[in-house]
């Protein structure tokens, strides 16, 4: 686990990547803690980040799809466009605001998106942002998936259990 995402460590990151064989990485705290100010003082200070809320994006998302309203979050659809969009992408992908797509979710499929996130290929890397909203109980099913700790940077202080 990544505690320390000073730009140093990113530096890091971003030269060890091309390297692992996951690309994947998650950055994680509670609400309002800087995880969007954290990727958007990375894609300034890093020429080879790309900074997206998906906010911005999701009707091009929903569009093509051919999703008129968000019923339920189809996982696998979601990899597909992430993938056509941004798989041979030049840069490192920073994804922010996709939190509102888990709300359809039951814990056992938050916890499936994170075992299928961890398979996700993307030439340069691909960081989503996630609340811990605990309701859909999103860091218990974190803590129980697949997804290498060590692709998780968490804002705040330890996760659940100690996992790091």
């Amino acid at each position: 686990m990544l505690k320390d995402i000073s730009h140093k460590n990113f530096e890091e990151l971003l030269e060890d990547v091309k390297g692992n064989r996951i690309r994947t990485y998650i950055l994680f705290s509670n609400k309002g803690l800087g995880k969007t100010t954290y990727m958007k003082n990375l894609s300034i200070n890093f020429e080879n980040t790309e900074y997206i809320d998906f906010l911005d994006v999701s009707e091009d998302f929903f569009k093509t799809q051919n999703i008129i309203e968000l019923k339920y979050f189809q996982i696998e659809l979601f990899f597909k466009y992430l993938k056509k969009k941004y798989g041979i992408s030049n840069k490192f992908i920073l994804l922010d605001n996709i939190d509102y797509l888990f709300t359809t979710l039951k814990p056992s499929e938050i916890k499936n998106f994170f075992d299928k996130f961890k398979t996700q290929v993307y030439k340069n890397g691909l960081m989503i942002a996630l609340s811990n909203i605990r309701a859909l109980s999103i860091e218990k099913s974190l803590l129980e998936s697949s997804f290498p700790s060590s692709n998780i940077i968490k804002l705040g202080g330890e996760l659940i259990n100690g996992k790091n």
